[in-house]
């Protein structure tokens, strides 16, 4: 639905799935909808490349911080980076 011929000249069209299985770096740049919330769990992480980096510029519940923890000290995620805190956290 957003694939559009100027992307298609720079880059191929995947689906999240694929992203998933063939990126050496993920980095979030989506919206929190109820449908992003959590994407970033333990299912999802499972199809990840061992040593994956993740980078989030979005806002943080896109990522469940207990499944991220455990991929972290399993060494699944190699690093993540992110700059946003949740707000009950800012307080």
């Amino acid at each position: 639905e957003y694939e559009n011929e100027e992307g298609k000249a720079i880059a191929d069209y995947v689906t999240l799935d694929e992203l998933y299985t063939k990126s050496d770096v993920i980095s979030l740049h989506c919206p929190l909808f109820p449908a992003t919330t959590g994407m970033i769990c333990k299912e999802s992480i499972a199809k990840m490349k061992d040593g994956v980096i993740l980078i989030n510029t979005s806002r943080g519940p896109l990522i469940n911080e207990a499944d991220l923890a455990e991929a972290l000290q399993s060494k699944k995620v190699h690093h993540i980076s992110h700059g946003l805190q949740r707000k009950a956290d800012s307080v």
